[in-house]
C-alpha cells in the first residue's frame, strides 16, 4: 500500500483528495503547513507528496527542492492556483511528476495520483539556465516526459513576453 502525504491548509481540498482516491486503498497522511510536513516525513516513509503551492509556512517551492535533495526518488505532485514562471521552473528543476492547476477536476486528480504512484519515472530533466525571456533545458530522449514537459512549457510560454512567444 502506497503512502501519500498531502501538504495543504485547505480542508475542502483535503476532503476532495480523500474522496477522489478512497477506493484505491492508499494510506493518506495530511499536513497543514510545510513545517508539519517535514516532521511527518521524518517519522513516515511516503511514496508520493501532493503539495499545494499556496500552503502556509515555508516557501513550497523551496520545500520541493529540499524534498528532492533529501530523497531523489520521491514522487511529487504540485497544485497551483496561478502558476508562475517560478512555479514551472521549480517543477522542471525538481522533477515533479505533475503540476495540477485549479480548479481541480476529480478525474485529473485521480489520473495524476495513480500515474505518479504507478508510472512516474523521475527524469533527469534540468534547467540549464533561465532568463526573463528564455529557458534552456536539458531533456532526456524519453517520450514519457512529454506530457509534463508540455504542460510546464505551456505555463512558461503564457508568462513570457509576446515577442519571445512568437519565436517559440
Amino acid at each position: 500500500m502506497s503512502t501519500i502525504l498531502v501538504i495543504d491548509d485547505n480542508p475542502s481540498l483535503r476532503h476532495l483528495i480523500e474522496g477522489a482516491i478512497a477506493e484505491y486503498g492508499f494510506r493518506l497522511l495530511f499536513a497543514s503547513t510545510c513545517e508539519t510536513a517535514l516532521g511527518t516525513l521524518s517519522h513516515h516513509d511516503c511514496d508520493l507528496i501532493i503539495l499545494d503551492c499556496d500552503t502556509a509556512g515555508l516557501d513550497p517551492l523551496e520545500l520541493t527542492a529540499r524534498l528532492r535533495k533529501a530523497d531523489p526518488r520521491l514522487r511529487i505532485i504540485l497544485l497551483a492556483n496561478q502558476p508562475t514562471v517560478q512555479t514551472a521552473l521549480t517543477a522542471l528543476t525538481n522533477r515533479v511528476c505533475d503540476l495540477l492547476l485549479r480548479p481541480l477536476q476529480v478525474e485529473d486528480l485521480r489520473l495524476a495520483i495513480t500515474s505518479a504512484v504507478n508510472e512516474c519515472r523521475i527524469h533527469d530533466l534540468g534547467v540549464v539556465s533561465a532568463d526573463q525571456n528564455w529557458v534552456q533545458l536539458r531533456v532526456p530522449c524519453d517520450l514519457n516526459i512529454v506530457p509534463i514537459l508540455q504542460k510546464l512549457l505551456t505555463i512558461l510560454q503564457s508568462d513570457l513576453p509576446e515577442e519571445t512567444c512568437e519565436g517559440i
